[in-house]
C-alpha cells in the first residue's frame, strides 16, 4: 500500500495540503471561541465558518447535521 502511493504519485501538490490544514486548524479555532463563550454550537455557525475558510468549496459536500 505504501509503495502503492510513491509509485503513483500524490492527489494534492504541497502547497494544496498546507492550504487544507491551515484552513481546517482556522475553523477549529473559531468553533473554540463559540464554545468558550458557553454559546451552542449550531448548524448555521459551523457551516459559516466551512464557507468562510473553505470559501464554499470545500463544505459544500458535507453534511452539516452530521458534527451536531
Amino acid at each position: 500500500m505504501v509503495q502503492q502511493l510513491f509509485t503513483q504519485g500524490f492527489l494534492f501538490d504541497f502547497q494544496t495540503v498546507l492550504d487544507y490544514g491551515q484552513s481546517i486548524l482556522s475553523v477549529g479555532q473559531e468553533l473554540l471561541k463559540t464554545l468558550l463563550e458557553n454559546r451552542p454550537l449550531n448548524t448555521k455557525t459551523v457551516q459559516a465558518q466551512m464557507n468562510r475558510h473553505f470559501h464554499g468549496t470545500a463544505a459544500d459536500f458535507l453534511t452539516y447535521t452530521n458534527f451536531i
